[in-house]
């Protein structure tokens, strides 16, 4: 539930910076976020199975 948790913060504060302080439209700063959050979560799967030793 954490690294779910993690995500939808991560995404929201992406998109709320993308959309306020960039000053992209809406539907640009969601693709740019999703771009961004897509390596986040990958990176984040990496993280968890290399604690646990599975991965060299």
């Amino acid at each position: 539930m954490k690294p779910f948790l993690d995500v939808c913060i991560y995404f929201s504060a992406l998109l709320l910076i993308s959309y306020y302080f960039v000053g992209v439209s809406l539907i640009k700063g969601t693709q740019m976020v999703t771009l961004i959050t897509i390596p986040y979560i990958i990176i984040l799967f990496i993280e968890r199975y290399y604690k646990r030793g599975q991965i060299l």
